[in-house]
């Protein structure tokens, strides 16, 4: 798996994003699979090392595809989840 992140803060405020993904290709299976998720944060709770909290607005893409063949039995998949999301996070 193959990550990569970035992201800025400014203040309460972050924005930032996080793609990952794989393939893999193992005798008779073949595996692809991308995850992309950007999102805003504001963090309303916070300052102290116990309570937290923020509120994120963001878009997520999953892409996941894969094939398999033994050569009596074949399986194809494609699935593809992507939208918009809106998260709380409280910690304390």
């Amino acid at each position: 798996m193959l990550a990569a992140r970035a992201g800025i803060e400014l203040g309460d405020f972050e924005i930032a994003g996080l793609l990952s993904g794989t393939k893999i290709d193992y005798s008779d299976l073949e595996t692809t699979y991308y995850d992309l998720d950007l999102f805003a944060r504001w963090r309303f709770i916070g300052g102290s090392d116990r309570a937290r909290g923020s509120v994120l607005v963001g878009y997520r893409y999953m892409d996941v595809d894969f094939d398999y063949d033994d050569g009596d039995d074949r399986v194809e998949g494609d699935l593809v989840l992507d939208g918009p999301y809106v998260g709380l996070l409280l910690s304390f």
